[in-house]
């Protein structure tokens, strides 16, 4: 097997999927990467911050590792840090 560069990598799947996946994809690991960095920006572990959330250090885990998360989750998620989020709902013009 030939190991390709990590560019060629993303290419590659991202071929195979639509453009709603890629969407969906974005934006959850957005997410992510924000929660996460609101508990390094806080100065606590995972455990702490797990408990803050009232979840499971995995669950938490899944959190900070691109998880599909459900509106109500995340609406419960930024109540308990106290973060508010907004949807941006356009036309597609490209």
């Amino acid at each position: 097997m030939v190991a390709l560069p990590v560019s060629e990598l993303l290419k590659e799947l991202f071929s195979k999927l639509s453009t709603s996946q890629i969407k969906s994809l974005l934006v959850n690991s957005d997410i992510s990467a924000r929660i996460t960095q609101e508990r390094v920006n806080r100065g606590m572990s995972q455990g702490e911050f797990a408990e803050l959330l009232g979840v499971s250090v995995p669950k938490l885990n899944e959190y900070e590792h691109g998880y599909d998360f459900k509106i109500s989750e995340l609406s419960s998620i930024l109540d308990k840090l106290d973060m508010d989020y907004s949807i941006n709902i356009t036309h597609d013009r490209s």
